[in-house]
C-alpha cells in the first residue's frame, strides 16, 4: 500500500482495493471515482485521463500510481 499526503493511495493488482471515494491526486483533489470514470467514458490512455480530470498535471507526484490506475482499468 502506499501512503503520501496521509491518503491511502495504494492498491493491489487484481484486487477491489481502492475506493471510489480515495484520493489519487491530492493536488487537483480527484479521486479513484473519477479516474474510473474518466477510462469509462472513453479515456484510453494517460494522458486523456489527465486531460479529463486534470489529475497528475500539477506537482507529479502522483503520476506514477496513476498511470498503474489507469493501465489496470484499461485492463478490464
Amino acid at each position: 500500500m502506499i501512503k503520501r499526503f496521509g491518503l491511502n493511495l495504494g492498491w493491489k493488482l487484481g484486487d477491489n482495493f481502492m475506493d471510489d471515494s480515495d484520493i489519487i491526486c491530492a493536488c487537483e483533489e480527484i479521486t479513484y471515482g473519477e479516474i474510473k470514470s474518466a477510462v469509462a467514458g472513453g479515456a484510453t490512455s494517460l494522458e486523456k485521463v489527465q486531460e479529463m480530470t486534470h489529475a497528475g498535471t500539477v506537482c507529479g507526484q502522483c503520476e506514477d500510481d496513476l498511470r498503474s490506475y489507469v493501465a489496470q482499468l484499461l485492463k478490464k
